[in-house]
């Protein structure tokens, strides 16, 4: 049983940079009061899973996280499945603040004074990734420049209490013919994982 938030923190951190993927997912699912100090979410390998076969199903090579925070979902699906994963964040001091005080990034962080940025979130070779995001016109407007075929999107359901914009399960696309292509329940937490793709993109990409 962990005690505190520190005690969590760093059991997370020792697993992290000894690469043991499995045993994060572990300690995670077994802690209630904590977990949302590194993640939002609580996956299991199968929703891991789940994530990269609806991307390599869409034709694409990995996945560009919007908003990656501290990096660990995206490392525990790079970890666990082989995609590769990619972090973009707006606030570069923010972040570099935040690892100074709150420990290791999971992830490399890409910020838009990289050239790389405007590539990843536009590409149509990766899908778009919203962990609960919660920045309506942020989203729209990575809606609308997006060229790729697949979006995934997690956050809660009803019932579970907590809010994002969009929502999974209802996000409103105000771009793009967008459809529901698949979603997972993350345990029973009543946060889900769905799965969106763009049928007239999707032909554009498997042509």
């Amino acid at each position: 049983m962990i005690f505190s938030m520190e005690h969590f923190q760093t059991t997370i951190e020792e697993l992290y940079k000894a690469g043991d993927w499995k045993e994060v997912i572990v300690v995670l699912q077994n802690e209630l009061q904590w977990f949302s100090h590194v993640l939002w979410v609580r996956p299991s390998e199968n929703n891991l899973k789940f994530l990269a076969n609806s991307v390599i199903q869409n034709g694409l090579k990995g996945i560009v996280s919007i908003g990656c925070g501290s990096g660990l979902l995206e490392w525990l699906i790079q970890s666990a499945t082989g995609l590769k994963v990619v972090g973009l964040e707006v606030d570069c001091n923010y972040w570099k603040s935040y690892h100074q005080h709150n420990g290791p990034s999971f992830i490399q962080h890409i910020f838009p004074d990289s050239p790389e940025f405007r590539y990843y979130c536009t590409s149509e070779k990766y899908a778009l990734l919203f962990c609960y995001f919660n920045y309506r016109k942020p989203f729209d407007d990575y809606m609308c420049n997006y060229k790729g075929n697949c979006v995934i999107i997690i956050g809660p359901g009803y019932g579970r209490g907590t809010h994002t914009n969009p929502e999974p399960l209802d996000p409103k696309f105000s771009h793009g013919n967008w459809i529901l292509n698949g979603a997972q329940e993350i345990g029973n937490t009543k946060d889900f994982i769905a799965v969106y793709i763009n049928r007239e993109k999707n032909k554009e990409v498997n042509n």
